[in-house]
């Protein structure tokens, strides 16, 4: 008797190492645009590159912090603080699906449609918010706005708390 043979076919699919190249390509393109000196660019590259290839060190989510703090090493632009919230953003989204996955395995495309639309659906208020407070910084005429950073955060966790909260009604 001979064991029975099963396929398991998902569609169009790519190698999920393409993701974690697309990953390390995003950080430290991210980082040498934004004018990141080159010691720093180079921890984002070692750190996407750790978290592509053991990516439950959770690296990868510290090269998109360390990417978001680039912004540090140049003047106050709507141009970088929009290229920041976009990589900082698609290094998360990557990170997170790069990490469930070995680097040989293969992901259906059509898996990723929900990650894009995520992507775009938070993206656009990002990137409108982002270009608010450049506006409101850039017209302030020597105003410090540093103040708003923990606010966002505190914002931020508050969301994050209420959305468990609810969730864990359910």
């Amino acid at each position: 008797m001979s064991a029975a043979r099963h396929d398991l076919r998902i569609g169009p699919w790519m190698p999920v190492w393409v993701l974690g190249a697309v990953m390390v390509l995003v950080g430290v393109g991210t980082a040498l645009v934004l004018g990141g000196p080159l010691f720093w660019v180079g921890m984002v590259a070692a750190a996407t590159i750790i978290g592509v290839v053991v990516p439950r060190l959770l690296t990868a989510w510290g090269a998109a912090a360390l990417v978001g703090l680039t912004l540090l090493f140049g003047p106050v632009d709507g141009a970088r603080t929009a290229l920041a919230v976009f990589g900082v953003h698609l290094l998360v989204v990557l990170a997170s699906l790069v990490l469930p996955f070995p680097l040989g395995g293969r992901i259906a495309l059509s898996a990723l449609r929900a990650s894009g639309v995520r992507f775009l659906t938070i993206q656009v208020p990002a990137q409108l918010l982002g270009l608010l407070a450049t506006l409101i910084a850039g017209s302030a005429g020597g105003v410090s706005f540093g103040w708003l950073a923990p606010a966002g955060a505190a914002v931020v966790v508050a969301l994050v708390l209420l959305t468990v909260r609810v969730a864990g009604r359910r």
